[in-house]
């Protein structure tokens, strides 16, 4: 047996705002203020009827802890050539040209004709590079 329960349409808006500023929006603040990673959202509409939420999970780079990603990077090129490690920007570039902003291909264009000191290179590119070079493994424990 199944029971709806009818709500008036101004307690249906007063909760969907009330869910949203204190759900939606206080999570989004709180993991802007603490985290790596945040997210934007826009509600999906059809009409004034909200269908659906759409969130993009977005690198908060002010939170990326610098001195771990260039120990990262002097690891890296510990046992690699400066030329290798543009071998692989190149890999990357191709793997993911499709998803790229044009800013960021023109960046890495940019670095793989001149090849600068890796150290130079932007703290997103380098996390979505080692990222993607040494992917995290999920691995689920009961």
């Amino acid at each position: 047996m199944e029971i709806y329960l009818i709500l008036p349409m101004e307690l249906i808006l007063v909760l969907t705002a009330l869910f949203r500023k204190n759900v939606i929006d206080a999570a989004q603040k709180e993991l802007k203020e603490k985290s790596e990673l945040y997210f934007e959202y826009k509600q999906n509409k059809e009409g004034r009827k909200i269908t659906s939420i759409t969130m993009i999970i977005r690198l908060n780079v002010s939170k990326i802890d610098k001195n771990f990603l260039f120990k990262r990077l002097d690891d890296y090129l510990a046992s690699k050539t400066k030329k290798e490690f543009y071998t692989d920007i190149h890999k990357y570039y191709t793997k993911h040209q499709k998803t790229l902003s044009i800013s960021d291909k023109q960046t890495i264009s940019g670095h793989l004709l001149k090849m600068p000191d890796p150290k130079t290179i932007s703290e997103s590119l380098l996390y979505h590079f080692f990222e993607w070079l040494e992917p995290k493994l999920d691995i689920e424990l009961n």
